[in-house]
């Protein structure tokens, strides 16, 4: 008898654990509502057009148009190490997140010079995608009209707070910034290098589950990011999927990597856990209203590979956060993904960097 309640005690707690380390995802910063899609004939009355709240009263709603034309300043991008020799994936229902172990460089820390807010430090929280069902359209964002096949999305939070969800929670105007990037389907295209890891774990996520699975694979994203030269829209927007909260801060890549059709079938495989596959998944242009949208040119290079943390302006300043606070002792197993959460705020203000300045920092 006493054997078979303490086998049940176990057997809570390891449920209760399950429930409460699992990371952040950045489609779970905000309560939405039971089911949600996008497209009007898979799930009317439910779909983008009708997404309750902020969704429909905002008047800083992304995704926008952005319309093109002459750079009204140069900002320099020395991006460091986007990669890791290992990662997390999961398919939520609504896209495919990719979450980074903390003690890789891929969880660095960004500045944005964002409207008076460069002394501001966000940190990587995840990687996610948006598509589409035909090549001519999947991206959230277009320039001048013109659609993409995907587009991907780095999502950070700011480092005054634990995580994604409680930047969000706390009202904060700037509590995340993303940077957006365009993915198009050539179809003399071989797979895209970057992209192979995730695409290969593709498989193992086809259905809908609320953990996370490891892959051990290398991971580098780093020519998927822009080259020197490269044009930047930023401007002040939302989440693209509900509540929509307007606590953004975009920075969208003007030029489109090139990928194969192979990658983006995969990503059409997925399941959505209710009506079939994920094939649209990207929200539709809103209204820009009255917003600022500035055009940068990229002047920086595509990357360095110093890995001193001294030759940096924040490394030595912010703590070694990571995924939304999660412990550094305790990694997720193959299938689990389970995470301890830090019991404290998600790292100290940075130091003020040179204006005008994106960059990424290691530690």
């Amino acid at each position: 008898m006493f054997t078979k309640m303490r086998s049940s005690l176990v057997v809570v707690v390891i449920i209760l654990i399950a429930t409460n380390l699992n990371p952040v995802s950045s489609t779970d910063i905000v309560d939405h509502p039971h089911h949600f899609c996008y497209s009007e004939e898979s799930c009317a009355p439910n779909n983008a057009e009708v997404w309750p709240g902020a969704c429909q009263s905002g008047e800083s709603q992304s995704p926008i148009d952005l319309v093109d034309g002459p750079a009204d300043e140069e900002v320099e991008v020395p991006l460091r190490h986007l990669k890791t020799d290992h990662f997390f994936i999961q398919n939520n229902g609504h896209t495919v997140n990719l979450d980074f172990p903390n003690e890789n460089e891929f969880g660095d820390s960004y500045f944005f010079p964002s409207y008076g807010l460069s002394d501001r430090l966000f940190r990587l929280s995840n990687v996610h995608f948006h598509w589409g069902s035909k090549d001519e359209e999947g991206s959230e964002h277009t320039v001048d009209g013109k659609s993409y096949s995907m587009e991907m999305h780095l999502v950070h939070y700011n480092a005054d707070y634990l995580n994604s969800a409680s930047a969000v929670g706390s009202g904060d105007k700037n509590a995340l910034s993303v940077v957006g990037i365009f993915l198009d389907v050539d179809a003399s295209a071989a797979p895209n290098p970057a992209l192979t890891p995730v695409v290969a774990s593709l498989k193992n996520i086809e259905d809908v589950h609320s953990y996370w699975v490891r892959v051990d694979e290398a991971l580098d994203l780093s020519s998927l990011m822009p080259k020197a030269g490269a044009t930047v829209f930023s401007y002040q927007g939302s989440l693209t999927t509900p509540g929509c909260n307007e606590q953004v801060n975009w920075y969208v890549f003007k030029d489109p990597v090139s990928i194969s059709p192979s990658d983006v079938k995969a990503f059409r495989d997925i399941m959505d856990g209710e009506m079939g596959r994920i094939s649209e998944n990207h929200r539709p242009v809103q209204k820009p209203f009255n917003r600022t949208i500035l055009i940068r040119t990229a002047t920086g290079g595509q990357i360095e590979t110093s890995t001193d943390a001294s030759a940096t302006t924040s490394a030595a300043d912010a703590d070694p956060a990571d995924n939304g606070g999660e412990d550094d002792n305790t990694k997720p197993s193959k299938k689990s993904c389970k995470k301890n959460k830090k019991d404290k705020k998600g790292g100290k203000k940075a130091k003020k960097p040179i204006k005008k300045k994106l960059m990424i920092t290691t530690h």
